[in-house]
C-alpha cells in the first residue's frame, strides 16, 4: 500500500473529538500532542504541558525505506489527542500517528483555535506554570534508562552524577553563581526553611524579614522562638516595598539573619535587595532573598545582588513541582535540617533527584526575559481601566514589579466571587497558599489597601503560552460579567454583611 492509502484507511477509523471532549480526556491520562509549526507556536502561544512533534519528523517517520522512528511511538496504548492549526490538518496528523502505531490517536475538531477557546485561559502562572515539554524530555531518560544513584562508584552511576553537576552548573549559570554554591532541595519551601533554621550562631538573637513574606519564611522564623531567636517585621510601604532606613534601624549587634523576598507573589512589587543586602553586609549580617517568583523571569546576579543566600524554585520557571535549589555564598555557615548520607555537600541529605534536577537545570537553561509579558501585562490593565471606568485600583508598584504580574481590586465585587461567575478564566485573588480564606489578603492589609478593597482584588498573573487574543478575552469575560443584567447572582461586600 502507498502512504495516501495507509493514511486513508488510518483516517477512516478516527472518531474525532470536540474540545470539550478532549479536555475532559486529557484529565483523565491522554497525552496532547502539538504539530503546529515553530512559527505558529510562537505566534499563537505555546500548549502547555504538550509534547511537540515537528511535522517533518512525522512525514519522515511514515516512509518505511526512512528507518526513522518517534521516540513516543513505543507508548502505543495511550490516547493521543493531536493539535494542529486548522481541524483537517489535525485529522491528517492524527491518521499518521495511526498508521505508524499509535493507535489510540485521535484530534480535535476545529483545532488548535477551537481548543484555545475551549480550555480556560490560564492566568494563574505565579501559582504554578506547566511544565515546559523540553524540560520534560530532558528529564524523561533519568527515569528509566539512566535510573542509577548519582553517588554509586559502578557504571549506572556515571550518567546521572554527569548529569546531576551538569544541572548544577545550569541553575548556577540563572544566577551568576558558581555550581559548588548551589544545593538542590525538594522545593522553595524546603530552601526558605534550610536558610533560615541552618544559620549557624549563638542561642537568642533575631532575625529581620517582613509581613508579606511567603509562609514558609514566617513559619520557619517562628519554627525558631523555641530556642530565644525572636523576629522583628519591618513595614511595607504602600506599594509593598522595605524601607532601606528601616532595615537599617532595625539591625544590631544580636541581628543573625535577614529574609526579604525578591519580588512578592501577590503584587509582583520587586523589593530593593541590592541596597538592603549591602545594609546587612556592612553590619555583618547573613542576607537570604526567596527569589522563588524572579528566577528566570527577570535577570538575576548573586553578586550584584550581594545576597549570601538566594531560593529557587522550579515549577514557578517551567520544571515540576518538587524540585528546589538554595544558593550558599562560599563561606557561609549554614548546618543541615535533614541528615542522612551527606549528600550535597553536606547540606541535604537523602539520593538527589536527578530527574528532576535535570528538569530544574533545563528549565534555567531556557529561560528568557519577560519583555513581552510586560506588554501584555500593561495591555491587559488598560483594557480593564478601558472597560470599567473609575473601578480598577491598582495593587503594589506601578514599574517595579514582575513582568506578568497584574493585581488589582476592582470596585463593587469579591474578587472571589467574580471568578467563580467567570469559569472561562482560571485565575486567583492572591497567594495559592492561602487561597480559600475568606479574609483580606494579609500582603495588601500590611500594604495599607482598605478591607473592601482587598476583598476585591484579583490576582492575573501570565506566562510564556499567554496571547494577546487572550488577554482581550480575558478582560472582556471580567466586564461583561460585571455589566451584564443577571449581577444579581454575585454577591458584594455591601451585600455580604
Amino acid at each position: 500500500m502507498s502512504i495516501d492509502d495507509v493514511l486513508a484507511v488510518a483516517r477512516a477509523g478516527l472518531r474525532r473529538l470536540t474540545p470539550a471532549e478532549a479536555a475532559e480526556a486529557t484529565r483523565n491520562g491522554a497525552r496532547l500532542v502539538d504539530i503546529r509549526t515553530q512559527l505558529q507556536r510562537q505566534t499563537d502561544g505555546e500548549l502547555p504541558g504538550a509534547i511537540v512533534i515537528e511535522r517533518n519528523d512525522l512525514e519522515r517517520c511514515l516512509d518505511p525505506t526512512s528507518g526513522e522512528r518517534l521516540p513516543e511511538a513505543t507508548e502505543k496504548d495511550i490516547p493521543w489527542i493531536v493539535i494542529c492549526d486548522q481541524g483537517d490538518s489535525s485529522s491528517l496528523a492524527a491518521a499518521s500517528l495511526r498508521a505508524i502505531g499509535l493507535r489510540n490517536a485521535t484530534d480535535v475538531i476545529g483545532g488548535f483555535q477551537a481548543w484555545k477557546q475551549a480550555r480556560p485561559i490560564y492566568l494563574d502562572h505565579n501559582a504554578t506554570t506547566p511544565v515546559d515539554p523540553r524540560v520534560l524530555q530532558a528529564a524523561l531518560p533519568y527515569l528509566t534508562q539512566h535510573f542509577g544513584n548519582p553517588s554509586s562508584s559502578h557504571a549506572y552511576a556515571a550518567e546521572p552524577h554527569r548529569a546531576l553537576e551538569r544541572s548544577r552548573t545550569q541553575v548556577a549559570d540563572l544566577i551568576g553563581a558558581r555550581p559548588e554554591e548551589i544545593v538542590f532541595t525538594a522545593g522553595g519551601s524546603e530552601a526558605d526553611t534550610l536558610a533560615i533554621c541552618g544559620l549557624r550562631g549563638r542561642r537568642g538573637g533575631t532575625i529581620v524579614t517582613q509581613p508579606t513574606e511567603h509562609p514558609a519564611v514566617l513559619q520557619a522564623c517562628r519554627s525558631l522562638e523555641d530556642q530565644g531567636i525572636t523576629t522583628t517585621y519591618l513595614p511595607v510601604d504602600e506599594y509593598g516595598r522595605v524601607s532601606p532606613d528601616d532595615l537599617e534601624a532595625a539591625l544590631d549587634e544580636r541581628t543573625l539573619l535577614v529574609s526579604i523576598m525578591h519580588a512578592n507573589s501577590e503584587t509582583g512589587t520587586i523589593q530593593p535587595i541590592r541596597e538592603l543586602a549591602a545594609i546587612a553586609r556592612r553590619h555583618g549580617v547573613v542576607f537570604h532573598t526567596d527569589a522563588a517568583q524572579t528566577a528566570g523571569k527577570i535577570p538575576i546576579d548573586v553578586d550584584e545582588l550581594g545576597v549570601d543566600l538566594l531560593t529557587v524554585v522550579g515549577h514557578k520557571m517551567y520544571a515540576p513541582k518538587g524540585i528546589g535549589a538554595l544558593y550558599v555564598r562560599a563561606g557561609t555557615q549554614l548546618r543541615p535540617i535533614i541528615h542522612g548520607g551527606g549528600q550535597e555537600g553536606g547540606l541535604r541529605s537523602g539520593t538527589e533527584n536527578v530527574a528532576l534536577a535535570v528538569a530544574l537545570g533545563t528549565a534555567a537553561e531556557l529561560a528568557r526575559p519577560g519583555d513581552d509579558l510586560v506588554r501584555l501585562r500593561d495591555l491587559l490593565q488598560h483594557e480593564l481601566e478601558r472597560l470599567l471606568p473609575g473601578r480598577v485600583h491598582l495593587n503594589g508598584h506601578p514599574t517595579d514589579r514582575l513582568p506578568g504580574t497584574l493585581n488589582v481590586s476592582i470596585d463593587g465585587i469579591r474578587g472571589r466571587d467574580l471568578l467563580a461567575a467567570v469559569p472561562e478564566i482560571a485565575a486567583s485573588t492572591g497567594s495559592a497558599c492561602h487561597e480559600g480564606a475568606d479574609t483580606p489578603s494579609a500582603v495588601l492589609s500590611a500594604m495599607g489597601v482598605p478591607p473592601e478593597r482587598a476583598l476585591g482584588a484579583l490576582r492575573l498573573t501570565l506566562g510564556r503560552s499567554t496571547t494577546e487574543h487572550e488577554i482581550r478575552r480575558a478582560a472582556k469575560l471580567l466586564a461583561e460579567r460585571l455589566t451584564s443584567s443577571s449581577r444579581a447572582a454575585v454577591t458584594t461586600p455591601q451585600e455580604a454583611r
